[in-house]
This record gives structure tokens, C-alpha cells and sequence, in this order.
């Protein structure tokens, strides 16, 4: 109840850049916040390795261009989402991954999924790889905290499923918030999730990517 998906990003993180203070957290949830897209950004892969926190991340996006008017188109952008992290940083008072196992990991069992960080020694880490000229080799590495909201967390198989029962459950939302979640807003998109058909299916799916891993 601390959050609603038509507040403003500078009602909770006053610290947010002038151009990104009106933007709303339904506009971050379902990319038509204008913001910009790491990986579309000049000279991002040459830096994805250099260790930075969220603050400092943000910092980096701050003076971006805004791609359109809010709201009127869809572009995926994975600043929007750390952005989300930082709000849900303010409003809990919680570290963003202390929140996650407080609020969702921990209740669920799911024991093995938490934000990945490469200095930590875990057990089990899969390694990522990519084929060049024809053979295969470590993949280029990327400091994971610099997509914190978006594609940092490392899980499991069972953790994976613990997650997906709790969401067919029920379990993690008011039925009012799955509604508007998988309801398909401009390009198909919904509250995280693409809501498609196939046939006379109803599919919610979500590519992923990162060097040496694909979703």
C-alpha cells in the first residue's frame, strides 16, 4: 500500500534527475518511460565490468535524453527498472535485495536465488559461455550490480519453480495488481511481461540476454 503504480517517481526518491521527477511507476513498469536502455547506449559494453553501486549507475544515466513523450510509446529500458529498485530502496527502507529475501525469497524457500555479485563465492555459479570463430570460450564478463531491478539476481531450477507456483498460486499479489500485470499495454506489454496468444492461448513470456546466457 506505500506505492501506487500512478505515483510519481519524485513523490518517493527526491534525489531522482529534474527530467525523470513526473515520470510515473506505471510508465517505468511497462517501458514508456522514455528513458534509455543500457545496452543501447554508446560505450556501454566497455564498461559493463567496472564496479559501481546504484547510486552511482544512476548518476551515469542522468543527463540521457529522454527518447518521447511519456506514456505515448514503448522502449524497453532496463534504467527504468533499476530506478524501481531505488524507489523500492526509499520506501521500504531496505536495501533492494534485503527487501526481495524479506518480502519474496525467504517466504517462498527460494534459498539460492539473491542479487549476484562476482566477488562472492557461490556454490554451484554457472559459468557463462560464447562460441568466436567456431569455438567456444569464457564469455565476456559484466559486473551484474549495474542492472540491479532488471537482470542481477542469480537463481536455481527449484527456486525458479518455487517462484513460478507462488505466481499461479496467487501468492505474491492483490488480484487487482496481477490484473493490471498481465494486461497487454503498447507493444503487447504488460507489468514485466509480454501477454501474447498463441492460437487461442494466452502467453506471458520474457526474453532475457547477458554474455554467455540466454532466456
Amino acid at each position: 500500500g506505500a506505492l501506487g503504480t500512478g505515483d510519481r517517481v519524485g513523490q518517493h526518491w527526491t534525489g531522482a534527475p529534474d527530467a525523470w521527477q513526473d515520470l510515473t511507476i506505471e510508465q517505468l513498469l511497462n517501458h514508456t518511460s522514455r528513458l534509455a536502455h543500457p545496452w543501447k547506449l554508446g560505450g556501454f559494453e566497455a564498461q559493463m565490468m567496472v564496479p559501481r553501486e546504484m547510486d552511482e549507475v544512476l548518476r551515469g544515466y542522468a543527463d540521457e535524453p529522454l527518447r518521447h513523450e511519456p506514456g505515448t510509446a514503448y522502449s524497453y529500458s532496463g534504467v527504468g527498472y533499476l530506478t524501481l529498485a531505488r524507489i523500492i530502496e526509499e520506501v521500504s527502507g531496505q536495501s533492494y535485495h534485503r527487501y526481495l529475501r524479506d518480502a519474496i525469497f525467504e517466504p517462498l524457500g527460494m534459498d539460492s536465488t539473491d542479487g549476484d555479485r562476482p566477488e562472492r563465492i557461490i556454490a554451484n555459479r554457472a559459468s557463462g559461455y560464447e562460441v568466436v570463430d567456431g569455438a567456444l570460450r569464457n564469455a565476456t564478463a559484466i559486473y551484474l550490480p549495474i542492472l540491479t531491478g532488471g537482470g542481477d539476481l542469480h537463481s536455481s531450477l527449484s527456486d525458479m519453480q518455487r517462484w513460478h507456483a507462488a505466481l499461479a498460486a496467487g501468492e505474491l499479489l492483490s488480484e487487482s495488481a496481477y490484473e493490471r500485470m498481465w494486461t497487454p499495454g503498447l507493444n503487447d506489454y504488460g507489468y514485466g511481461w509480454r501477454i501474447m496468444t498463441h492460437g487461442d492461448l494466452s502467453m506471458a513470456m520474457h526474453t532475457g540476454g547477458l554474455p554467455g546466457f540466454s532466456a
